[in-house]
């Protein structure tokens, strides 16, 4: 029995979304960052973020900072 198509949604750079059924897809990540969070009851939520976007935020010695 072939499965019925189902659409994927493509979250644009900068944006995000978030789904209940876990439909979520996102394209052109080579200079960016995809942030994909599962919660408890499966639903999902997914971020696109430019690598200058997350430069604002911290700095190279922050994130390699040895303990």
């Amino acid at each position: 029995m072939a499965l019925s198509p189902i659409n994927i949604y493509d979250v644009p750079m900068e944006k995000y979304a978030y789904s209940l059924t876990g439909e979520l897809g996102t394209t052109g990540l080579s200079p960016c960052v995809a942030v994909i969070v599962i919660f408890s009851d499966h639903t999902i939520m997914m971020e696109h973020r430019s690598d200058i976007e997350l430069y604002k935020y911290g700095s190279e010695a922050e994130a390699f900072i040895s303990g």
